[in-house]
């Protein structure tokens, strides 16, 4: 909590803006597209404002996106806004184990010390924006994924909690 603090101060804080989540989601996908064309269906229909750094999240969604394209097998990635849930990249057809999730977003795992911490900077990154990044997964027959949730407030939700009083 008190790293989650410092960054949100000192590092998230002055980089700031009202941006579309729409938008930004474009234009990270046009910029990942560039270096690693993958076959990807996306719904953007859905827009909200959101109050954030372009450069976090755009971190943090390419660090999403590397993970589920180096985990799968032919299987075609895709993703979504939904207005009250930020956005979701799904992985269908494969399910990452249940222990490679839970060391997904510690910065300091036992066993892949770098692998993945670039997943554990963003969730750092989208929590210092009010936010929370997640990962899901079913094993069901028929039914297996792994999708990660980039829960981003929008920006209204966002001043409303910036105006409340701190509790002591």
């Amino acid at each position: 909590k008190q790293l989650v603090g410092e960054i949100k101060v000192n590092y998230i804080a002055p980089q700031r803006a009202l941006l579309s989540l729409q938008a930004c989601v474009t234009t990270i996908l046009k910029i990942y597209g560039i270096r690693h064309p993958q076959d990807m269906h996306t719904d953007l229909e859905e827009d909200y404002r959101i109050y954030t750094s372009f450069n976090h999240l755009q971190y943090a969604f390419i660090h999403v996106l590397r993970f589920l394209h180096a985990h799968h097998l032919g299987e075609r990635v895709s993703l979504w806004i939904a207005r009250q849930e930020g956005v979701h990249i799904r992985l269908a057809g494969q399910a990452v184990s249940s222990s490679l999730v839970q060391e997904l977003f510690s910065l300091f795992s036992p066993q892949e010390t770098t692998k993945n911490m670039g997943l554990a900077i963003s969730r750092l990154l989208i929590e210092g924006h009010g936010g929370n990044l997640l990962c899901k997964t079913s094993s069901i027959p028929g039914q297996a994924y792994t999708e990660f949730v980039l829960l981003i407030p929008p920006a209204e939700m966002e001043a409303r909690v910036s105006a409340e009083p701190a509790s002591s």
